[in-house]
């Protein structure tokens, strides 16, 4: 959107670690201004998420799955509900607790 002879534009990348981050730049200048933002708001490297994944067997059917959700290095984790892939029976499984709240996990066969 312009504004006032300059774009505004806001930035969503959850993977990035970037939500709802909103910038002005003139134009001829948005690509840098983009570039600079997401430099800026980027976590280091000891703060980025890795993919996890917990094992799992359900208590009905006793197929084995697995659990695969983003995770922050040293995060503490917290037991959820999660459905069998093969029978849908909900199962509990620790994930990390920012996954957990998001409720950002999702559960295949394994």
């Amino acid at each position: 959107m312009k504004v006032t002879g300059q774009w505004s534009v806001t930035l969503d990348g959850p993977s990035s670690g970037v939500r709802a981050l909103t910038l002005m730049a003139p134009p001829g200048r948005l690509r840098e201004a983009i570039a600079e933002a997401l430099q800026a708001a980027s976590p280091p490297a000891h703060a980025r998420t890795a993919e996890r994944r917990s094992p799992g067997q359900c208590g009905k059917c006793r197929g084995a799955f697995v659990v695969s959700y983003e995770a922050f290095p040293d995060e503490s984790e917290e037991r959820v509900p999660v459905a069998c892939p093969h029978c849908w029976q909900v199962n509990h499984v620790l994930v990390a607790e920012s996954a957990a709240e998001a409720k950002d996990y999702r559960a295949e066969k394994a």
